[in-house]
């Protein structure tokens, strides 16, 4: 189990891996992209989305890493290496008494998107975050999202 300062370390390399799949993605909030650049195409979008999910849900350095695509399963994932339970009894054992009784697998899913949405300077309004299931669903609306922003971004200019 890592103390105090281990903990900061982890979270700080999870940070930097999750931005670097942004990175990789050339989608960083307040640099200027070049004009002849364009989002890569769904495959890789959606494999650098599920990388930076992993990174940010502390998955990323699981042997093996965890192949399911499915956001509910990796935050139950998430849940229980952080209680070092395994998910079965993670998920027994995780119903708030507060936030209208979500699960702490709920809640990082959340989290994630919000997350996610300061980093990349788009928000989740108008979607049922709720039906996004997986990974690639949900690098398919960030592609939407970030192509609308810098869409709008150049029409203001």
């Amino acid at each position: 189990m890592l103390d105090k300062s281990g903990i900061i370390k982890r979270l700080l390399l999870a940070d930097q891996r999750g931005q670097e799949e942004l990175d990789a993605l050339g989608i960083r909030l307040g640099v200027e992209t070049p004009s002849d650049w364009a989002l890569p195409g769904p495959a890789e979008f959606r494999l650098h989305l599920h990388r930076y999910v992993l990174a940010k849900l502390l998955l990323d350095d699981e042997e093996p890493v965890p192949e399911t695509h499915e956001l509910a399963e990796l935050c139950k994932l998430s849940v229980a290496k952080a209680g070092r339970l395994n998910p079965n009894e993670a998920t027994l054992l995780d119903v708030s008494r507060h936030c209208g009784a979500t699960t702490s697998a709920m809640t990082k899913k959340v989290l994630l998107f919000m997350n996610l949405g300061k980093a990349l300077g788009v928000s989740f309004d108008g979607y049922d975050t709720a039906e996004i299931e997986t990974t690639e669903q949900l690098a398919d609306v960030v592609s939407d999202l970030v192509a609308a922003r810098d869409s709008a971004a150049g029409e203001s200019d």
